[in-house]
């Protein structure tokens, strides 16, 4: 009796112990344990093998391996439905539910910079419903699990279902979107969304460069507006975003000239990895395959900084996407050597 009663005081102050090393060590070192967390997500998420097998599958099979092996809240999100707009929501609905997850696990001095990568869904969120309010396509389920990544949109909000412009109007008031969305009101309800949509860009990337303090995380900002810069130029639009390794002075040429052999140049002249393409689509396939390859460094890098915070969110954005190109490819009866042209990995 004696024994158990010592051995239980033993664990006690052991337990108590190490909760007061814990904390001395979180002050030391914050970002020891969300980059312990991120590890052990790492060693579940898809592999280049895993999409080899996954392309080898029927487009059933291959989406009952996911909710099986890598996405196990798939099966709630889709239902009976396995049409690809099904599971497209599906996925994205599974990676803003990990994303927010890890949002909360930063350390303070991070979770501004976080929080406004993550803002990107509240923008696709506000674009989804400007483009479909005319035409009535958003539904209380169709958004429901993309709308609360960050603390943009109210609960209420949701649960009306009312996704007018007036209703979206009113619920942006308060933040950065409101007086965008004010300037832009009257083109955007005679359906015209093209420079609303380039300005909430402009100011997604200004506000993400302007937190932007450690040197990878200006990396990262700069990396990602030059591929979005670069999406605009091959699209025919004029480049709007600065601060990217790129000068828009220097991509402006390219929206006449239309010579994909020169951006390319160009591309590698700052240390971009692309191949020299007649192909726009090799062109940014490339450019992207560059910027996984880049962000998968950074999990490999100093583990107490906040490096492999901003790497692992870029791996699983890029794995969904991978995903989610596969199974619309498959959907449609693509061959497997056909989907693996597109996917990078």
């Amino acid at each position: 009796m004696f024994v158990l009663v010592g051995l239980a005081v033993f664990l006690g102050i052991a337990v108590v112990s190490l909760i007061a090393v814990f904390k001395v060590v979180a002050k030391i070192y914050p970002y020891a344990y969300v980059n312990a967390r991120i590890r052990a997500m790492h060693s579940r998420i898809l592999k280049k093998e895993d999409f080899v097998d996954l392309m080898e599958k029927p487009y059933n099979e291959a989406i009952y391996s996911l909710d099986k092996n890598f996405y196990p809240h798939l099966a709630s999100f889709i239902g009976s439905d396995f049409s690809y707009s099904s599971v497209d929501s599906a996925l994205r609905a599974s990676l803003v539910k990990d994303l927010a997850k890890i949002s909360r696990m930063v350390p303070a001095e991070s979770k501004k910079f976080v929080s406004l990568i993550l803002s990107k869904y509240d923008i696709q969120v506000i674009q989804s419903i400007v483009r479909s309010s005319h035409a009535k396509l958003l539904t209380n389920d169709s958004i429901k699990d993309i709308i609360s990544v960050t603390e943009v949109f109210h609960k209420n909000f949701l649960d009306q279902g009312n996704f007018s412009l007036n209703s979206l109007y009113n619920e942006l008031n308060g933040t950065h979107y409101h007086l965008l969305m004010e300037k832009h009101l009257e083109q955007l309800r005679k359906g015209d969304f093209l420079q609303f949509e380039l300005e909430l860009d402009l100011l997604y990337f200004s506000r993400l460069l302007h937190e932007a303090k450690s040197l990878p995380a200006k990396q990262f900002v700069k990396r990602s507006i030059d591929m979005h810069n670069i999406s605009l130029v091959l699209k025919g639009l004029e480049p709007i975003i600065p601060g990217g390794k790129i000068p828009l002075s220097d991509l402006e040429p390219f929206v006449k000239s239309n010579s994909l052999t020169q951006l390319a140049q160009l591309l590698k002249k700052h240390s971009y990895q692309v191949d020299s393409s007649d192909n726009e689509h090799q062109v940014e396939h490339s450019l992207y395959k560059d910027f996984f390859s880049f962000c998968r460094g950074l999990l490999s890098a100093d583990p107490l900084s906040e490096n492999s915070i901003i790497g692992f969110i870029v791996v699983m954005q890029t794995t969904m996407r991978n995903t989610n190109i596969l199974l619309k490819l498959k959907s449609h009866g693509f061959t497997k050597e056909q989907i693996s042209e597109v996917l990078s990995i």
